[in-house]
């Protein structure tokens, strides 16, 4: 697959969102290891019909959205959620790590926790969830990351991969669809979820322009 990927160009931009373990090294974290894996086709990625470019530095994209977590702190419980608000929205949404094989624990991400940006496919509705992944950005002025690029330009945001995550609603059945979320594994099947109602919150949430060109490595 390592070889496939450094040789692909365009990539459907449902991969990026799709569950499963990655390589775990720069430019290639964002890739599959395998479409074959349990994790991978048991939950389809979502069709977005946007293409990505694979190039040396990383995986290129724009028009998806997007949130600046400001001054989030890293959670040490493995089960813990981020719990955040959005700014003309009064849902309270719930960031849960997806604990697939390989996907890495929040422990081990605290080298590079810092301008941490949530990336998302969409905003999920009341029963269901949607999926996200967790970037490391640059240390990049919250006024110009807010910013519409200027035109003629994307901007592009270069960020480390670091985790897979999903978005639910913090409400309703919320917890009930985590409960039954299979995201631990132990010898190739799944384990009920741990529950654990701890959680953190940004200090912010700030919109970041889905016109805005990312490189993720």
């Amino acid at each position: 697959m390592r070889v496939f990927w450094e040789t692909a160009r365009d990539i459907p931009l449902g991969v990026f969102w799709a569950n499963g373990p990655r390589f775990d090294f720069d430019t290639l974290r964002w890739a599959l290891k395998s479409l074959l894996h349990p994790s991978t086709w048991a939950v389809p990625p979502p069709k977005t019909g946007r293409t990505a470019t694979a190039l040396e530095d990383g995986l290129h994209f724009s028009g998806v959205n997007a949130f600046n977590l400001q001054s989030v702190e890293l959670p040490t419980l493995e089960d813990s959620l981020i719990d955040f608000q959005v700014e003309g929205d009064s849902a309270t949404y719930a960031l849960l790590l997806t604990k697939n094989v390989e996907n890495p624990s929040w422990h081990s991400l605290r080298s590079f926790w810092k301008s941490i940006c949530l990336l998302f496919h969409e905003l999920p509705d009341l029963l269901g969830f949607s999926a996200g992944v967790l970037v490391s950005g640059p240390a990049v002025d919250g006024q110009e990351l807010g910013a519409e690029p200027r035109e003629g330009r994307k901007g592009v945001l270069r960020a480390r991969w670091l985790a897979q995550v999903h978005l639910f609603v913090k409400h309703g059945e919320w917890a009930g669809s985590i409960a039954h979320f299979p995201t631990r594994y132990e010898d190739g099947d799944p384990l009920p979820r741990k529950m654990v109602d701890v959680s953190v919150q940004p200090s912010r949430v700030q919109r970041i322009s889905k016109e805005r060109g990312w490189c993720i490595y």
